[in-house]
């Protein structure tokens, strides 16, 4: 009986306490992004979010989705679209202004509106760029990768692309990092691409020059980007950082330090002829 005292006076207490200050913790080093999905395009950051935190480096997306915190509207200089996947869109180590979009932005003098979500592919891409305003644009960039030119991504668990914030972010934490403590979660599959089709109904959509950045990472270094289709007929670019010698430029195979983004963001300026 003593113990059962003990343990409701003290034990239970401090379990709670130490509890609760753990929530608090996590909350302040961890930011949840949240992401919206169908299965058209398949999934992409919510737009009209921004955040950060202790740990992690900042972000924000206006309205429309577009990278940045300010509302689309083109401006009386150059606007472009700066289109892609987390090479684009960077990763939770980066500051804002050192994502590539802010970056080339700086380098250049145009009005950049980075369009991306990590992982996408090029079919995910041009389905929702059906959905963003781009009159008044100058030009459309996109970058890819290898992995970008196959069938588009889906969304697959909250533990992954989470579409709301948890009760718990504690407890949220741990489900994402041992994945047996989660629920039975079901994955939502997209359309398939017929993406030749795709890219060219797109190009058929615009009227403003539209420019590929190929962009070399892991296994395909050194490829010369030989993997980017021959109907996409539009100017192309190679960009192989790991073949430049940047790889001190480099958070890991795929993604760059911001001043590798940096670098990344003055080859575009030297390659890309915005009229």
């Amino acid at each position: 009986m003593q113990n059962s005292k003990a343990f409701i006076r003290f034990v239970l207490p401090s379990s709670i306490i130490l509890v609760l200050l753990s929530e608090l913790a996590v909350r302040a080093m961890v930011d949840i992004k949240l992401f919206e999905r169908d299965t058209e395009v398949g999934y992409w950051f919510k737009p009209g979010q921004s955040g950060g935190s202790l740990l992690t480096g900042s972000y924000a997306f206006n309205s429309d989705g577009f990278g940045v915190a300010d509302e689309f509207r083109t401006t009386n200089g150059t606007d472009v679209l700066l289109v892609g996947d987390s090479v684009v869109w960077g990763t939770s180590a980066h500051q804002q202004e050192e994502r590539l979009g802010p970056q080339l932005q700086r380098v250049t003098g145009w009005k950049v509106w980075p369009l991306a979500t990590g992982s996408w592919s090029l079919a995910n891409e041009l389905r929702y760029l059906k959905r963003v305003p781009l009159e008044g644009t100058d030009a459309i960039i996109f970058v890819l990768n290898s992995a970008d030119v196959g069938q588009p991504s889906h969304w697959n668990s909250e533990y992954v692309l989470p579409r709301s914030r948890p009760p718990s972010y504690l407890l949220y934490s741990l489900q994402r990092l041992y994945p047996f403590l989660r629920p039975p979660e079901k994955e939502l599959p997209v359309r398939p691409a017929d993406l030749k089709s795709e890219w060219e109904e797109f190009a058929a959509s615009v009227d403003v020059p539209v420019y590929v950045i190929g962009y070399e990472s892991g296994a395909s270094s050194g490829s010369s980007c030989s993997w980017l289709p021959v109907w996409l007929d539009v100017p192309t670019f190679c960009y192989d950082p790991i073949g430049r010698n940047l790889e001190g430029a480099m958070l890991d195979s795929i993604h760059l330090t911001a001043e590798g983004n940096k670098l990344f963001a003055r080859f575009i300026d030297g390659a890309v002829h915005v009229p």
